[in-house]
């Protein structure tokens, strides 16, 4: 399951949607590209065509070995761009690493979206898409239909009917969705179903947009955790997650009109929108694929519950992540000191102030050369250095008589 399409982590982690532990991948992207045994453009609606499927590993080699997961090395699914046509298709490999599909009619002319959903052995599972134009040929013009949410419907394929068992409830993005298909014959519930690809049945989820992928398989609710390989289950997601909070999660769903019998997915839409769902079953050797839109709504205050776990945050989904955050934060400040370490190499620093003052006075001469010199004088003036002579008047005599 490809909650977010090709979005990838710098660092290991879980998903922040369905809390699958995230696996890793190759830095560099797969390929995929479709033509015929004649070439490129030889498409034609209405006739039958030979198709080689060719998967580029960079840098433009073949894929090397491929993992069989369900039965198949690769699960090729075909769209109309309206998704009103949908082929699952299983190519053979050639031993060149090629794969080709024998023969495959296109309904009608237009563009179409290819799928190809595989596993390379000892990495995670790939899925990588790639459009082509159809000529119409002499088929009728195509009216692309519009999509119109319509799965609380009974739908019919055959003798069958079908119906998505939510007691009127609406599917919300971003939270746990548990779709809930019954299946009945003649007005009596279909109990045998036979595997196909390996499970009971399959679900492939499209967005409208087709950016967004989803390939999910059935869940036992009368299973205990760990009784099966429930990451084997779900190759085409994250290994790994919290397979008892399903669980529980699924059985605590109060489907009242619900049978025994139903076949039960689980699966989270990563954003809002209309989505097409594509269940295929199998029952006395006919495969049956019953289609139905599904309008993912906003969940409840802009943010859904925590999918598989309570402590979900779904703002990780509306703002970037703290790491890159953080590296936003230090790219303008390391730019900003490498712009002023240029500036201190490359711009000459003006001449130090004291540089412009004129230059000091000499030191005046130690104190012991001024006492010399005073000695040196000295004996010139003796004479006038002697003290001078008492002129003051002599103090009057006092006689007195007797």
């Amino acid at each position: 399951m490809h909650c977010e399409g090709a979005k990838t982590y710098d660092k290991p982690g879980t998903c922040p949607i369905c809390k699958m532990d995230l696996t890793p991948v190759s830095q560099t992207p797969f390929s995929v590209e479709v033509t015929t045994p004649k070439g490129p453009s030889p498409f034609q609606a209405g006739t039958p065509v030979a198709l080689d499927i060719r998967l580029h590993e960079p840098p433009g080699t073949h894929v090397g070995p491929i993992d069989v997961v369900h039965d198949h090395p690769l699960h090729l699914v075909i769209v109309s761009e309206d998704l009103s046509f949908y082929a699952h298709e299983h190519p053979t490999r050639t031993p060149d690493g090629l794969f080709h599909l024998a023969s495959f009619t296109f309904p009608f002319g237009g563009k179409f979206t290819v799928f190809a959903d595989f596993t390379p052995t000892g990495r995670a599972n790939q899925v990588v898409q790639t459009d082509i134009t159809v000529p119409p040929g002499a088929t009728p013009p195509h009216t692309p239909a519009a999509l119109v949410e319509n799965e609380d419907e009974i739908g019919k394929v055959g003798e069958y009917e079908f119906r998505i068992r939510c007691n009127a409830a609406k599917f919300s993005a971003l939270e746990d969705s548990f779709l809930r298909y019954g299946l009945d014959l003649d007005g009596k519930a279909v109990t045998d179903l036979e595997p196909i690809m390996g499970a009971t049945g399959h679900l492939v989820i499209i967005s409208a947009d087709r950016t967004a992928y989803i390939h999910a398989h059935p869940i036992d609710l009368h299973a205990k955790p760990g009784d099966h390989d429930h990451a084997h289950d779900h190759a085409h997601s994250h290994a790994g997650h919290d397979e008892a909070a399903i669980l529980e999660k699924a059985r605590a769903v109060d489907l009242s009109n619900g049978k025994p019998s139903d076949i039960v997915f689980h699966t989270v839409f990563p954003k809002p929108g209309l989505y097409r769902a594509f269940a295929q079953f199998q029952h006395k050797g006919k495969v049956l694929t019953f289609s139905c839109t599904i309008d993912a709504k906003v969940p409840p205050g802009g943010a859904g519950a925590s999918p598989s776990a309570p402590t979900h945050d779904h703002s990780k989904h509306n703002y970037p992540h703290p790491a890159s955050v953080l590296i936003l934060i230090l790219i303008p400040i390391l730019i900003l000191i490498l712009i002023l370490i240029l500036i201190l190499i490359l711009i000459p620093l003006p001449l130090p102030i004291q540089s412009l003052r004129p230059p000091p006075l000499p030191p005046m001469p130690p104190k012991p050369t001024i006492l010399l010199c005073s000695l040196f004088l000295l004996p010139s003036r003796a004479k006038s250095l002697d003290p001078p002579p008492d002129i003051s008047p002599a103090p009057p005599t006092v006689t007195q008589r007797t």
